[in-house]
């Protein structure tokens, strides 16, 4: 790569910033950038959720990048431990590994007229420590789906039982448990089906506005 090739920095190791990472690579040769990612892996959303039942709602091939195709799912809606492994490989088998700084939160980006680049300042998230990047060309790939949303209910601070949001899976034993689930989204709609097979969970679902939903379309393969 020529000295003169421009410096990228990518936010966000998930599926957007990986396949933007790959598309620099297949497309251009290009080596020259860095991605910077929050958490300590790869992955994105489908490293932060794992709740039961966690999986695509669309089927996998859309969900897969066209030029590494998967004909090993081992159903049409793949589950997310499946999901997060084809992501782990393609970072793998193009080399994005280097690429990656993990445990990295960038604080603030500001564009210098004068120098034609970007000033990013990161947060190295285990010591707390702040560095000063510079870049040409920064692409955001920020997703939403692993920023938790609680609502705001009055009194739910004074709920002394366990308490958490599905995108914050604990795992622990139902058993025994009466369960209340908030909302009917897609986590939720994954979610419920797989806690309430056990018999001996109790589950109550809030929803605020009636779901449209189709029966369950995975198909083993």
């Amino acid at each position: 790569m020529a000295s003169s090739a421009p410096r990228v920095v990518i936010i966000g190791a998930g599926i957007g910033g990986l396949a933007f990472a790959i598309a620099l690579k297949r497309k251009f040769a290009f080596e020259n950038f860095i991605i910077y990612e929050k958490t300590g892996a790869v992955g994105g959303a489908w490293q932060e959720n794992t709740y039961p039942g966690c999986s695509c709602d669309i089927a996998a091939p859309f969900y897969s990048l066209s030029s590494d195709q998967n004909p090993e799912w081992q159903s049409s809606h793949p589950f997310q431990p499946e999901i997060l492994e084809y992501w782990k490989n393609l970072s793998h088998k193009y080399a994005l590994t280097s690429h990656i700084q993990v445990n990295t939160l960038v604080v603030k980006a500001v564009w210098d007229s004068k120098r034609n680049c970007y000033s990013i300042i990161t947060k190295d998230l285990k010591t707390g420590n702040q560095s000063i990047a510079e870049a040409e060309i920064l692409i955001s790939a920020m997703g939403i789906l692993e920023v938790p949303r609680f609502p705001e209910i009055p009194g739910v601070q004074d709920f002394e039982g366990a308490m958490f949001h599905s995108a914050r899976w604990v795992d622990m034993d139902l058993n025994g448990k009466r369960v209340a689930i908030i909302g009917n989204g897609a986590s939720a709609s994954q979610l419920l089906p797989s806690i309430a097979k056990n018999p001996k969970v109790h589950v109550t679902q809030f929803c605020r506005t009636a779901n449209w939903l189709f029966p369950p379309v995975g198909i083993p393969h």
